[in-house]
């Protein structure tokens, strides 16, 4: 479940979320939608926890807004998967790497197993063809799609996008 009680985020002195409360179950889809500019990308990057905010944001039981940076890392890159607007991809990496580099950061898997997790998620993605391929050289659906791939590669707890 995420919890968002009275969570606030200001820009300058620009207001962007006013005391926003929110319960999001455990399971399934909610979509937050608005004309551009709104706070949709402010609202998910908080939850995320990649910029500071006010109030109180709960993962799974878990309050993002009482750990230090190092615990909250901790806690991205085992919890969160992001899908960003311009993807964040590694763009002098080939696609293999992007999905890699992850896994490496996180898991200290055996390389056998690394592979196989890396080969499965790109057949689900459709890009298996396109492993050996440079990042810059793909289409905006590709990397798209490598995107998605990078985003679900660790199994995590939420899917923002």
């Amino acid at each position: 479940m995420i919890k968002l009680i009275d969570v606030r985020k200001k820009y300058g002195e620009r207001l962007i979320l006013k005391e926003i409360n929110l319960t999001l179950p455990s399971h399934g889809l909610c979509v937050i939608y608005g004309p551009s500019g709104c706070g949709k990308t402010t609202l998910l990057n908080c939850i995320a926890g990649l910029i500071p905010f006010k109030g109180s944001i709960e993962v799974f039981n878990q309050n993002i807004a009482l750990m230090n940076d190092r615990a909250l890392s901790d806690w991205r890159l085992k919890a969160i998967g992001f899908i960003f607007q311009d993807f964040k991809l590694f763009e002098t990496e080939t696609v293999w790497r992007n999905l890699v580099l992850p896994l490496d950061t996180l898991h200290a898997l055996p390389r056998r197993l690394r592979n196989r997790k890396c080969a499965d998620i790109l057949a689900l993605v459709g890009l298996t063809s396109k492993r050996k391929q440079i990042d810059n050289k793909l289409s905006g659906g590709e990397k798209q799609r490598v995107a998605i791939a990078r985003a679900i590669i660790n199994d995590p707890c939420v899917l923002l996008a």
